[in-house]
């Protein structure tokens, strides 16, 4: 449960067999995965970070004995807060587990002290012999913070995530690469034939690292999540000085190497011999943009909207060309000209999918002057040659 590794596996193999995993749900959830359904299977709250066997039990107990949580203050009310403490509702609440108690996790994390007063209070009364559970619940829902705090974004949300289930669950911050990057690296690594070591191009968000000391000089590991898969690429010595800076918690890295299957893991490994991040890729292979546009949507507005954009990233080395599609469904491609070419920053990139959508983008990745200066350059396959 607590090997995150084995989690995605898991992940992964739930997805390749069409069985939805549902996300931890404090009213749903026991601590090891459990299958609801014939297509789906419940997510263990046991995979959580920092919450031990004997507090998910209490909560599992106390919901199949007297009934599911309602919100954030009765679930509180009902639990010894000794147990659960500010740290167990935080992980909770970050992981998804208590969505259906309150109107978004901002609001819940902003309810926890007032949640928590609130049930000690009532111990304390209780102790007393003041206990009023209608008066209390009243008080307390009128506490809540729901009316004044807006939702995480999706960036928030995906990294509250990460930091509680060691993975992301609802989404992840690779998919806003994927499709750019789908024609030149080997996102499915579960397809390879890596009974023998073979050459190919992996890409995901940096996750995790590791540096050994060797008689040799350093040597490090870092651990690329694409979403579907996690490959471990390796920096030996003479590779360290020049790639480790690159080694960022989150960066998307493109690593070309030799991958092969890690014989204590099980999992697949890269020996890394060329490395880059997304925006150093782009400035040396991103050769090409084209842009998809229906006839209907080429009025004179979006033409010169689309001549200001582009001619404030001029100067760059990416070819622009406009593909459109008339009405009567034929297709034309117009190619601008040298002095179109852009700069493939990001913030072009993003205002793109902004205005023609992500799937009207095609990107043309000229990887071959890159695998020229790989020694065995010979046995490198690029997945692309033109627009994809």
């Amino acid at each position: 449960m607590e090997n995150t590794d084995k989690v995605v596996t898991l992940l992964v193999d739930c997805h390749s067999l069409q069985l939805k995993i549902l996300p931890p749900d404090v009213n749903a959830s026991f601590y090891t995965f459990k299958p609801t359904s014939d297509t789906e299977i419940s997510y263990g709250l046991g995979a959580l970070k920092g919450v031990g066997q004997g507090v998910i039990e209490s909560i599992v107990t106390e919901r199949e004995t007297n009934g599911i949580y309602q919100n954030l203050f009765e679930f509180c009310r009902r639990l010894d807060m000794r147990k659960v403490n500010k740290r167990v509702l935080e992980v909770m609440i970050k992981s998804g587990a208590m969505d259906d108690l309150g109107a978004n996790r901002a609001v819940l994390m902003a309810d926890i002290s007032s949640a928590t007063r609130a049930a000690d209070q009532q111990e304390q009364d209780k102790q007393a012999g003041q206990y009023d559970m209608f008066g209390l619940e009243q008080v307390s829902l009128d506490n809540s913070a729901s009316a004044e705090i807006a939702d995480w974004n999706d960036e928030q949300r995906l990294a509250a995530e990460k930091e509680t289930l060691g993975l992301y669950l609802t989404g992840h911050p690779y998919k806003r690469f994927a499709r750019e990057l789908s024609g030149i690296c080997e996102h499915d690594v579960s397809v390879l034939d890596l009974s023998t070591p073979q050459n190919g191009i992996f890409s995901g968000i940096m996750v995790a690292k590791r540096v050994l000391n060797t008689r040799r000089g350093k040597m490090a590991f870092a651990t690329l999540d694409n979403a579907m898969h996690r490959v471990e690429i390796n920096l030996y010595s003479d590779k360290y000085d020049q790639y480790f800076n690159k080694f960022q918690k989150d960066n998307v890295l493109i690593a070309l190497g030799e991958l092969s299957t890690d014989e204590f893991t099980g999992g697949c490994q890269m020996r890394t011999e060329l490395l880059f991040e997304i925006e150093e890729l782009r400035q040396e292979a991103l050769t090409g943009i084209e842009l998809h546009i229906m006839e209907q949507s080429m009025d004179r507005e979006t033409i010169e909207s689309l001549k200001k954009l582009l001619g404030e990233y001029q100067g760059g080395n990416a070819a622009m060309s406009i593909g459109y599609t008339c009405t009567k469904g034929e297709f034309g491609r117009l190619n601008l000209g040298d002095d179109w070419k852009v700069k493939p920053e990001q913030n072009l990139l993003d205002e793109f999918k902004n205005r023609f959508g992500e799937e009207n983008i095609r990107y043309h990745y000229d990887m071959q002057k890159l695998i020229q200066a790989i020694p065995d350059k010979s046995t490198y396959r690029p997945k692309v040659a033109a627009y994809h």
